[in-house]
């Protein structure tokens, strides 16, 4: 199908992109690197009159150490994350989630911002960054406003983005001594894999036990789904009874619909599984484990 007439933009300056932006209207779109976009024009869901490409903005793009926290531009692409040395030692379930999401040719072209906006339930850098506890800064043509990406999703494709509005910036807190974090996830393909389930995890230790722990869901819910059940971890090692209590209750918290890719019963043991597999790599590397 081919792409519907519209006009397009390529701003130097994020200002002149959020100008753009409210003066088009309902009718103005913004574009990162167009891996979603462009594919939804085409099969007639979206029909932008204006569309304002975010690909020449560098103020947007890079991730640095800011007082402590990590700072990740929304214009960063996926590929970036990757290879980024602050995030390889302080965050690295965001590596995992980078490295396995889509194709490399994808990967060089999709944004943070944009996979984060784009809301699909199988989305991969949700779950990890939401466990990691990230912010987002929102900005429109007349102010900013920041708030947690676990308030940003209210469905399956649906965010509380506002017309006009950018996410600009994605923040990570400081990692506290002891933290480790994984993702994982399971698909059917080795390359461009989609998720059918995926876990997140954040762990953090002292002299082998649990001090506090965050486990997400993707694919198995509207949004990322966060996990009550784990924090019978707290005050333990990741093992034994604890642990298959803690996979049980990812199987039974999750919220899976049936679909081409799994069952609802399917997911629920996938999840329980994955859900072992993230918690115990996260737990390795809080005690400086790699495996």
């Amino acid at each position: 199908m081919a792409l519907p007439d519209f006009e397009i933009h390529f701003p130097k300056r994020l200002e002149e992109a959020l100008t753009l932006l409210r003066d088009g209207g309902v009718g103005a779109m913004a574009m990162s690197g167009g891996t979603d976009v462009l594919v939804l024009m085409k099969r007639g869901v979206l029909a932008p009159r204006v569309v304002v490409s975010l690909s020449e903005l560098s103020e947007i793009k890079g991730v640095r150490r800011q007082n402590g926290a990590i700072s990740i531009g929304g214009g960063t692409s996926i590929a970036a994350l990757e290879s980024d040395a602050i995030l390889a030692e302080h965050a690295r379930g965001l590596v995992d989630a980078a490295e396995r999401m889509a194709t490399v040719q994808i990967r060089n072209l999709a944004t943070v911002a944009g996979n984060l906006a784009s809301a699909a339930a199988c989305g991969d850098l949700a779950p990890i960054l939401v466990a990691l506890g990230a912010t987002l800064e929102l900005r429109t043509a007349s102010g900013s406003r920041e708030l947690s990406l676990a308030d940003f999703f209210t469905g399956s494709r649906s965010t509380v983005l506002a017309p006009g509005e950018l996410i600009t910036r994605i923040e990570i807190p400081a990692a506290e001594p002891g933290l480790g974090s994984a993702y994982v996830k399971f698909g059917y393909r080795g390359g461009s894999q989609i998720a059918v389930v995926s876990a997140a995890a954040r762990v953090v230790q002292a002299e082998g036990k649990v001090r506090s722990v965050r486990l997400l869901l993707g694919a198995v819910a509207p949004a990322p789904l966060s996990v009550r059940g784990v924090s019978v971890l707290v005050g333990k090692p990741i093992e034994g009874a604890a642990l298959d209590t803690a996979c049980a209750a990812a199987a039974s918290e999750c919220k899976p619909i049936s679909d081409i890719r799994g069952s609802e019963s399917y997911r629920r043991t996938v999840a329980s599984v994955i859900a072992r597999r993230a918690l115990g790599l996260a737990w390795d590397r809080s005690r400086g484990i790699e495996s």
